[in-house]
């Protein structure tokens, strides 16, 4: 099954629990998620096994009718409420459209060259964009960019990224897939070509982007052009399913996307982190985390709850639920969106993808991997991906 390839086998009896009564929860005032995880008390864990619920606001009972509160327990099991406030994806600078809105010259120039691999808009137009920018982040005064919205050749994950037309997000890691491999001597498959990696929202505006739409790096919020900057062009994305009304709620896996580039201008390393040095596919809860991210930089957290569905506001006022996803503690802020996430081991974990002001939201690697066709940590040999 595929929960139990995604949990650890010390959670695998309290996810039938969940999802015997996770409809039932997910349908009270305030909830947005149901996961597993461990009783917190006072803010300690106290190493109990629970179903967590999260909210996005703790209320007093006696606001809640009867029938509108968590019970303290389901069954034998105990229940811990968390308050998470607002899952949201999406919630990095500004869309570029509004910024681009400034710049008539560049939006008379996407008209006339709607699929051009190589722009040619007037630099002088990105300039004050890239100060203003630069000037708004922790080094403002300071005259200096971080790394992280820097440009870098060979570009490496944990740093800004975005559509051209979008918000700015974080470069997972650089992949390859097995769809273009061909044969190599000594019983090797080899690739034929190179991706970057993170999530549907930054490289595929929730799929309202084109395939082969270049990709920025950095992004144009932090002052990418489109005539240098371009590093990729959108190859594939896994289409976002957004609730069809109060009722009517489309499961999601992931929120991810890769675009296509050259492999001179790629770098498998993560910024501060190095290499990986293969996935986790069931980490434990309790497991310290690290990502580095374009608006956050290197952070680490800790693993609070696994195999949760939650709700997830985007821009434009929609929303989506995904299930199997995890939840980390802290670790990320707007703009750290399609960082790798990755344990101590260097083993990666999952893709961050929503955040709010207390947790982090990721999607299990393995079903990014499998749902995008690409591996992250391995080299490339003869014979079908593993799962």
């Amino acid at each position: 099954m595929l929960t139990e390839r995604l949990i650890h086998t010390d959670f695998h009896d309290l996810a039938a629990v969940q999802a015997e009564h996770e409809a039932a929860l997910l349908a009270l005032p305030n909830v947005v998620g149901v996961a597993v995880g461990h009783k917190y008390a006072k803010g300690e864990n106290t190493g109990q096994r629970c179903v967590t619920v999260l909210v996005d606001m703790k209320l007093d009972r006696e606001l809640l009718g009867r029938d509108d509160t968590v019970p303290g327990t389901i069954g034998s099991v105990p229940t811990d409420v968390r308050e998470v406030g607002i899952l949201q994806a999406g919630a990095g600078p500004a869309l570029a459209p509004q910024r681009l809105a400034e710049w008539p010259e560049l939006i008379g120039w996407e008209r006339e060259h709607p699929q051009e691999e190589v722009a040619q808009p007037p630099r002088e137009q990105f300039a004050a964009l890239s100060r203003a920018v630069r000037g708004q982040g922790v080094m403002a005064g300071a005259g200096f960019a971080p790394t992280t919205v820097a440009k870098l050749r060979p570009a490496p994950g944990g740093t800004s990224i975005g559509h051209y037309r979008g918000t700015a997000g974080t470069l997972g890691v650089c992949c390859f897939d097995y769809t273009h491999a061909g044969p190599a001597p000594a019983g090797l498959a080899m690739p034929h070509r190179f991706y970057l990696l993170s999530n549907n929202h930054v490289l595929a505006n929730c799929n309202e982007a084109t395939m082969g739409d270049p990709i920025l790096q950095p992004a144009i919020a932090d002052g990418g052009n489109p005539a240098t900057d371009t590093i990729g062009w959108l190859a594939r994305f896994v289409p976002l399913r957004f609730a069809l009304d109060r009722d009517r709620w489309p499961i999601n896996f992931v929120d991810a996307a890769i675009a296509e580039g050259r492999f001179d201008q790629l770098d498998r390393r993560i910024h501060w982190i190095g290499d990986l040095r293969g996935i986790n596919p069931a980490p434990k809860v309790g497991s310290l985390v690290q990502k580095c991210g374009r608006a956050s930089f290197y952070t680490t957290g800790a693993i609070v709850a696994v195999n949760a569905t939650v709700k997830v506001d985007y821009p434009g006022g929609r929303m989506a639920r995904f299930a199997k996803q995890i939840i980390c503690a802290g670790l990320s802020s707007g703009g750290d969106s399609g960082a790798v996430v990755v344990d101590i081991e260097q083993r990666a974990i999952g893709l961050l993808f929503a955040t709010s002001t207390t947790i982090s939201v990721m999607n299990p690697i393995t079903l990014v991997e499998q749902l995008l066709d690409i591996r992250i940590a391995e080299s490339l040999t003869n014979g079908r991906p593993r799962g």
